[in-house]
């Protein structure tokens, strides 16, 4: 689902990158397919990993990004090694306290929050 979802926005960013016709439509209907099927997405993930978990690597990544990078590009990038990192260690950490692997996950998103928040206010209260 998540190939074939992955390679629908692909071929659908290029044609509309590639295009030199702005057809009045297209963005409206390239913002439904869009929406449509991450629904899709967010939907079959819920049922395999939880609501937590989804909403956690959803957002507390972009959210870190937002708070640390500037350009569209950085913000993608970290955000992209961020939650592999602390999926990482999400996963270790269950695995050696033996505990549920999509709360400690969780847990790890939420700490990893607090510090980036906690960091950026030390650096700024530094520089002032």
């Amino acid at each position: 689902l998540y190939i074939s979802i992955g390679l629908i926005h692909w071929f659908l960013v290029r044609y509309s990158i590639k295009s030199q016709k702005n057809f009045p439509w297209s963005s409206k209907y390239l913002t439904f397919i869009f929406y449509a099927t991450f629904g899709a997405v967010v939907s079959s993930s819920v049922e395999v990993g939880g609501v937590l978990l989804v909403f956690a690597i959803l957002i507390v990544p972009s959210l870190c990004a937002t708070l640390v990078k500037e350009s569209f590009k950085d913000r993608l990038v970290f955000g992209w090694i961020f939650s592999v990192i602390v999926c990482s260690i999400g996963i270790l950490c269950s695995y050696q306290q033996d505990l549920p692997t999509g709360a400690t996950i969780v847990l790890a998103f939420g700490v990893s929050l607090v510090g980036v928040h906690a960091i950026r206010k030390f650096i700024f209260w530094q520089q002032d």
